[in-house]
């Protein structure tokens, strides 16, 4: 029997996962991001400043980078402030990821989660809810999804050149 390139157990050796890989070459800056913090307020200034290098590591336009961030800081925001009021700690879940959607184009799609229960709308608002305005005018596309088990932000940006 010739002799195996792997370990008793068959996986490869170092050298043979380095060699089986060369043929998928790292992307840089990665295309997808992906956050998972402890929903509170520390988080949020990481979640900008981390969401903020990435889209300029990709050379997103300062002016669609400026309202990305935004919508995202209030969406995470909304999760520190009110998803786990009553389920205890719970964690904000960012993935975010570039698309090309033309020879010319591309857009972020970004999506915002928890895991918690959200209180229920006020009967009287008063001056609750501008976060859905804010962040539907800082972006192409927003939809919000709310069941039992958590609510998703799902953003898509406006389209920038490559």
């Amino acid at each position: 029997m010739p002799p195996s390139s792997g370990d008793r157990n068959g996986s490869p050796k170092p050298a043979d996962r380095k060699a089986a890989n060369q043929d998928e070459p790292p992307t840089w800056p990665p295309v997808m991001l992906r956050l998972v913090m402890a929903a509170q307020p520390a988080a949020l200034s990481l979640i900008r400043d981390r969401l903020r290098a990435w889209l300029r590591a990709h050379r997103w336009p300062e002016a669609e980078l400026v309202d990305l961030v935004l919508a995202v800081d209030e969406a995470a925001s909304n999760v520190v402030d009110h998803a786990y009021l009553t389920t205890g700690p719970g964690n904000i879940e960012i993935d975010a990821h570039i698309t090309t959607v033309s020879d010319s184009d591309r857009v972020a799609e970004l999506i915002v989660c928890d895991r918690g229960r959200w209180r229920p709308k006020p009967q009287q608002p008063n001056n609750r809810q501008r976060g859905i305005s804010l962040m539907s005018a800082a972006v192409a596309l927003l939809t919000i999804h709310s069941t039992n088990q958590g609510t998703s932000v799902r953003m898509r940006s406006r389209s920038v050149n490559r």
